[in-house]
């Protein structure tokens, strides 16, 4: 086969080979997460020692009781002993000859003969990194690029060659020096000078998890035996108990492990990217990383709007276009440079985002923060040539393999034969109208964004302001501080819950950051008075803008004319009615929710309690559902979703029992939870095009020319 010419951007000119050594730290992490395992073998050890000396008691113990008493009783309890001793010792030993499979179902294997460019592109990166070339090379849906290999308890011993996995969302988002930069980071956890002792606590890491949490076919087994003879289940529940005792010590040994490798796990981040920076450059991992989160965030819009459509029995052939239709709306609407077809995420859209002011290092993060790694990377300062075509450069028919990915999508969905496939064009028209009936008027900036209006007394408000003769400007309402109100709100109620979860121990923290200014973790309840202070000023300024912006349209209404005055409030009262009914029907849904909810949770439930919730279930919640769905019937709008208002009231006139003859009635349960679900989307949905219309009728009064300004602002 003829070598393809390699598609592959310069690597840094200047040596940086002393970055693909590990730091001090690293070392340090390994060190201690080495000693933990150290420690966990000698407790693991001494409890082998001490399942054989009981498996031994017990097979001796069996055997001279059938030998002494030959009888079917005692060649049963002689048995149930035998048993009893191996099935620990098994337990303890099962692991050895276990094989933890990576899951790749979702993907494809490539070979070099179908993409010879992409194989001789990694071959070269491989060997840069002085990182072995990949066993398999496998192909995913996602936004993501990983290095896997199938571990067993011989993998900690023996050198295991690794997988390579790439996602087709990433190869859709990154350039090709980009997506050099990623493959390098995932090779950059294995290279061959820096990364064995790495790679090998991450074998042990991953043998000990299965010991102990992948249990199902052990469990199997021991029933097998229970179900052989009541005897037998006497033993086996003694088994389980013994067993339990070992898990719960093996358990607080694998959570010291698990808290010191997720220390080293985000060393080895670090460290990776700093082994990629040393191929590639620091800025082609920086911007990658920055948008990466944007990739993956669109992604799952695409697979959300997938959801809906496929309700209307349209399904996608190729996601790959739509992925990149919603990168450029997101990127059209936050005014974001779109270069070569590609997404450029700057510090402005990064600043825009909620930022907490409470930070602390999360001991159970494998990853850290990419502002730290981008950071980390910033301060390598290597410089790289840029190459700026799309990594799809690299991939041979790649409308056909967008395409085979596409379907792994719908791998475990049973497709209707009459389904049809939404192409491109469809999907961004659907998606846009979709998105449309969701936003709000431009002109408010995004104040009433993911919030609803504070709660008012229109009589009492309209009666104190007209006594006052306020008025009210616009440049008052929304201004640049008071637009910046919601996101405060959200950060403060984010930090608030940062500082109560450190308070009560659930974060296991000695310190914090706040404000950039270290406290010990004492002093979290303080700082947490504190912001609860500031979060009910906030709120209450909130509330007051609220209220201003009510009396503005109320005022410009009444000095239109005195039917527009009657109009606005007629309108306002009934959205005032149209909250408290929606809030009270929340309220039902998530209380019925609750109630069923140990149906789906847990297993131990008796048959009284179950009787209990069925009762209730059936004498209080059901009848009054029941009323609010012919209530909300009468007022939503279910021209666009026929089946739900058909099943609806099918559920009115049918009379269910979920729960006959000690068995669930699985049917009407998940019809049940169903209605709750999807009723209260519409009934949302309704209340929101009614707050959304009173908006647009509101604007119509507003002058002219503060209408253009502010819709020439918002396009520009």
């Amino acid at each position: 086969m003829i070598s393809p010419s390699v598609v592959y951007p310069p690597s840094p000119t200047e040596d940086r080979g002393v970055l693909k050594e590990t730091s001090v730290s690293f070392r340090k992490e390994v060190g201690k997460v080495l000693t933990s395992i150290i420690l966990f073998f000698i407790v693991y050890v001494l409890l082998i020692c001490l399942a054989v000396i009981l498996a031994i008691l017990t097979v001796y113990g069996g055997v001279a009781l059938i030998l002494a008493a030959p009888k079917f009783i005692t060649l049963m309890i002689g048995l149930g002993l035998i048993g009893l001793g191996i099935m620990v010792l098994f337990f303890l030993i099962k692991f050895i000859f276990a094989v933890s499979k990576f899951d790749h179902s979702n993907s494809i294997e490539v070979k070099e003969t179908e993409q010879p460019a992409l194989f001789a592109f990694i071959r070269k990166l491989s060997h840069e990194t002085q990182t072995s070339f990949p066993k398999k090379i496998y192909i995913s849906p996602e936004v993501n690029a990983c290095v896997f290999y199938d571990s067993s308890f011989w993998s900690m011993m023996l050198p295991v060659k690794k997988n390579l996995q790439i996602g087709l969302g990433v190869v859709n988002v990154l350039t090709v020096s980009e997506f050099k930069a990623v493959v390098a980071h995932e090779f950059g956890h294995f290279s061959q000078r820096s990364m064995k002792l790495g790679s090998f606590v991450y074998n042990v890491n991953k043998v000990i998890y299965n010991m102990l949490y992948h249990n199902s076919g052990y469990g199997n087994t021991l029933n097998v035996w229970a179900n052989i003879h009541g005897l037998f289940a006497v033993f086996a529940a003694l088994t389980v108990r013994i067993v339990r005792c070992i898990q719960w010590i093996l358990q607080g040994m694998y959570a010291l492990i698990n808290k010191n490798y997720m220390a080293l796990s985000r060393e080895m981040e670090f460290h990776a990217d700093a082994v990629a920076a040393s191929v590639s450059g620091s800025d082609s991992l920086i911007t990658a990383l920055r948008r990466l989160d944007l990739a993956d965030a669109s992604y799952n819009m695409v697979l959300s709007k997938y959801n809906d459509l496929f309700k209307e029995k349209l399904v996608a052939d190729n996601m790959y276009h739509d992925h990149q239709t919603v990168m450029h709306l997101v990127a059209k609407e936050h005014r974001l440079e779109i270069k070569d077809n590609i997404t450029i995420v700057n510090e402005k859209f990064l600043k825009e985002r909620v930022q907490n002011r409470v930070n602390y290092k999360d001991q159970w993060a494998s990853h850290p923060p990419v502002e730290e790694r981008t950071k980390q990377l910033a301060q390598l300062n290597i410089a790289a040539e840029q190459n700026n075509e799309s990594a799809w450069t690299l991939f041979t028919d790649r409308d056909s393999l967008q395409q085979q990915l596409t379907k792994k999508i719908y791998a475990e969905i049973p497709i209707p034969e009459e389904a049809t496939i939404v192409d491109a064009a469809t999907f961004q028209s659907k998606y846009l109208q979709e998105q449309e009936a969701y936003r709000l008027p431009s002109i408010f900036n995004g104040f009433f964004d993911d919030r609803e209006i504070s709660e008012f007394d229109l009589n009492k408000l309209i009666k104190e302001r007209s006594k006052d003769n306020s008025t009210v400007l616009w440049s008052g309402l929304f201004g640049c501080e008071n637009l910046s109100l919601p996101k405060r709100i959200v950060g403060l109620k984010s930090d608030i819950d940062i500082l109560e979860n450190i308070e009560t121990g659930y974060f296991n923290v000695k310190s914090f950051d706040f404000d950039g200014q270290k406290y010990d973790a004492k002093e979290s309840a303080c700082i947490k008075e504190k912001l609860e202070v500031e979060l009910k000023a906030a709120e209450q300024k909130q509330s007051d803008l609220d209220h201003d912006m009510v009396w503005y349209f109320y005022d410009l209404a009444r000095q239109h004319s005195t039917r527009s005055a009657y109009d606005c409030k007629q309108q306002l009262q009934l959205y005032n009615e149209l909250r408290h009914e929606t809030a009270s029907f929340l309220t039902q849904v998530n209380n019925t929710i609750e109630l069923i909810a140990p149906f789906y949770s847990d297993e131990n439930l008796t048959y009284e309690t179950v009787n209990a919730i069925v009762t209730e279930l059936k004498s209080v919640k059901e009848p009054a559902f029941k009323i609010s769905i012919r209530h909300w019937l009468g007022i939503c709008d279910f021209s666009d979703n026929l089946v739900l208002k058909e099943k609806a009231l099918n559920f009115i006139e049918k009379d269910y029992h979920y729960f006959v003859d000690n068995s669930f009635m699985n049917n009407e349960l998940e019809e049940y939870n169903f209605l709750l679900r999807e009723m209260w989307m519409v009934v949302s949905f309704y209340k929101f095009r009614f707050f959304k219309k009173l908006l647009n009728d509101r604007i119509s009064l507003l002058p002219d020319q503060l209408v253009n300004v502010k819709l020439l602002q918002a396009d520009i």
